[in-house]
């Protein structure tokens, strides 16, 4: 018989929820906007206003289902990670969230750096003042009140409602490496570190992989919620555990590419990577890493390029039409360095701003969108680089992958085929799904879930052509001295 499935993402600006079957059909999916508490600097937003939405959310779906509570079988979490989220014992939020974007604790990050000097090589990151080590130290000196109410404390928004439904807590070991907590090789809470924030370590959560049981409705939670006491909740994962596992990649040597707003280059490996401007989380299955280099700078400079052009509110359709079809290479000579909201790889550089090189009275709107588009491929491919690995497959994702002029762009950029889904729009939810499908036995792995969602979606495989691998070797060596020859032009 089949069964159903909730999937609940929370974001920073809404709660998202799809219910599927344990197949992978969606049924139904809706969503609830919600609030960013901006006051002095600060950046928080309310646990309570989560749980509303999620209730929401949740009746939506049964509605649009057709379905009732006693068809679900369990829900599964993600969510927006690095947040400091105070709950009493009654599992109620003391206070607000502080958000992962809030850097109230700049100078205690800056104290936790100095007394614990070999904090990278533990935590297997750097630690600035977005991190909830250095907020929770700030808390420890600005408001002991709220700490000594604490019952435990949370570092992701899903965490905060599995402990509302179920009355445990838990984080994923995804989210924890964003924490400055958690020692990254022993994926266990770091004694040290936790005593430098000031915290009884009491009060921590327990670290479970994705797939974990994190316990089930309790009656209270049902009467609240209109769903079924006993229902299954799962721990989960934080979102960039979702969306790298939702990419397709699962084993060391995959590689996936994400075109969002802003974008990265992430891998699955055995190990953390010590390479400059390298983030390193823990995946999914709670045993290998992801190794993650972000970029400032993606679909934001191709949203610039349909309002620069006068077409604003096009999309990617737009480029699309005024390229017909033509990627081949830009002309010679023309370049484009795409830091137009300054940079954080491969130099971490808020000065610097996107340049082109090489326009002449006969450049065209059409040559400037190419360029543009090739200089976020070179950036991305400079973020490969310095993975240091062979790749055995790339995927690509996010909204840049809806444009089949970037698609084949990005694949000759780097000379290697390109795996994108047919239809990405759900692929996160079924990701999120798999913790479900893991433990009732339903995929045996997560290699095998990945198979079952690519059957279930499609995929297509784009190939580079030979002689543009060629030219693009040679302008990629061009690129990679813009910035070096650019970068004093905006240091005053």
């Amino acid at each position: 018989m089949e069964r159903h499935v909730i999937t609940i993402d929370i974001g920073t600006t809404a709660v998202k929820g799809v219910l599927m079957t344990d197949s992978l059909k969606i049924e139904a999916a809706y969503s609830v906007e919600i609030t960013t508490l901006r006051t002095a600097g600060r950046i928080e937003q309310s646990p309570a206003q989560w749980y509303d939405a999620f209730k929401i959310v949740c009746n939506k779906l049964l509605v649009e289902s057709g379905r009732g509570p006693k068809d679900i079988a369990a829900i599964c979490f993600s969510g927006q990670m690095q947040d400091v989220i105070c709950v009493d014992e009654h599992r109620k939020a003391v206070g607000n969230a502080i958000l992962y974007s809030d850097f109230r604790a700049t100078e205690e990050a800056r104290e936790i750096r100095e007394r614990i000097p070999d904090l990278q090589r533990i935590t297997g990151n750097g630690l600035d003042g977005s991190i909830p080590a250095a907020k929770l130290l700030w808390l420890a000196g600005n408001d002991r009140e709220t700490l000594r109410r604490t019952w435990r404390i949370l570092f992701s928004a899903k965490d905060f409602l599995i402990s509302s439904l179920c009355g445990n807590a838990y984080t994923d070991m995804t989210t924890a490496a964003t924490a400055g907590l958690m020692d990254i090789h022993a994926k266990t809470w770091n004694g040290r570190l936790v005593d430098c924030c000031g915290i009884d370590p009491t009060i921590m959560p327990e670290l479970a992989s994705g797939d974990t049981l994190a316990g089930e409705l309790t009656e209270q939670a049902a009467k609240e919620t209109g769903l079924k006491q006993g229902t299954k909740i799962f721990v989960g994962t934080g979102d960039a555990g979702a969306t790298t596992l939702a990419s397709g990649i699962c084993k060391p040597g995959e590689l996936n590419i994400n075109l969002g707003t802003t974008g990265w280059v992430a891998a699955i490996s055995d190990r953390i990577s010590t390479s400059p401007g390298v983030f390193n989380l823990v995946a999914m299955d709670g045993e290998r890493y992801i190794n993650v280099v972000p970029f400032l700078n993606a679909g934001n400079i191709h949203r610039w390029l349909c309002d620069v052009l006068g077409r604003n509110g096009d999309g990617y359709e737009y480029i699309e039409t005024l390229l017909m079809g033509d990627t081949t290479p830009t002309r010679e000579g023309l370049l484009c360095l795409p830091y137009f909201s300054g940079e954080r790889f491969p130099v971490a550089d808020d000065k610097i701003r996107g340049s082109f090189i090489g326009i002449d009275t006969e450049t065209t709107a059409s040559d400037l969108a190419k360029a543009t588009l090739e200089g976020v491929a070179y950036a991305l491919r400079q973020g490969l680089g310095q993975l240091a690995l062979v790749p055995s497959e790339i995927s690509l994702i996010g909204g840049g992958a809806k444009s089949m002029a970037w698609r084949s762009i990005l694949t000759n950029v780097l000379g290697h085929p390109v795996t994108v889904f047919d239809d990405g729009t759900y692929l996160p939810a079924m990701a999120t799904a798999s913790a479900y499908l893991l433990h009732e036995g339903i995929c045996d792995s997560y290699e095998s879930f990945v198979s079952m969602m690519q059957e279930t979606v499609g995929r297509t495989v784009m190939e580079p052509t030979g002689s543009a691998i060629q030219t693009y070797e040679r302008r990629f060596s061009s690129y990679v001295r813009l910035y070096p020859c650019l970068k004093t032009l905006y240091r005053n």
